[in-house]
């Protein structure tokens, strides 16, 4: 990633109580610490969907979208992987968008690490 900075995200957890939400996006020269808690997500991508979908009432299906884009999966990625549209894959993600109380991917992203890290 080229920026280093902090991405703040208004997340609304299931009580409807908003918590705003600090996430370090790395620079170039922290790649190696970005790439390790990319691996540890991926390697806990059920314990992921399970606690976002609980959290925020998601479908599974919506929780696996998230859940993906969360591990620097593409929505092409996403809509290959699970034999789906990409259409399909944007209409997911913007309803979980809408639960969590964000309105861009990069915030999901962030709600998402705030919930499980």
């Amino acid at each position: 990633m080229v920026y280093c900075g902090s991405l703040y995200a208004k997340a609304r957890c299931a009580s409807l109580t908003y918590v705003m939400v600090r996430y370090r996006i790395a620079d170039r020269n922290d790649g190696d610490s970005t790439a390790s808690m990319r691996s540890s997500l991926n390697s806990r991508c059920g314990e992921i969907a399970a606690t976002v979908r609980r959290v925020w009432q998601l479908t599974p299906a919506e929780a696996r979208s998230v859940t993906a884009l969360a591990v620097g999966r593409s929505p092409r990625e996403i809509a290959v992987a699970h034999h789906i549209s990409v259409h399909t894959v944007r209409t997911q993600l913007k309803r979980a968008m809408s639960k969590a109380g964000v309105h861009t991917q990069s915030a999901l992203v962030a709600s998402v690490y705030s919930v499980v890290v």
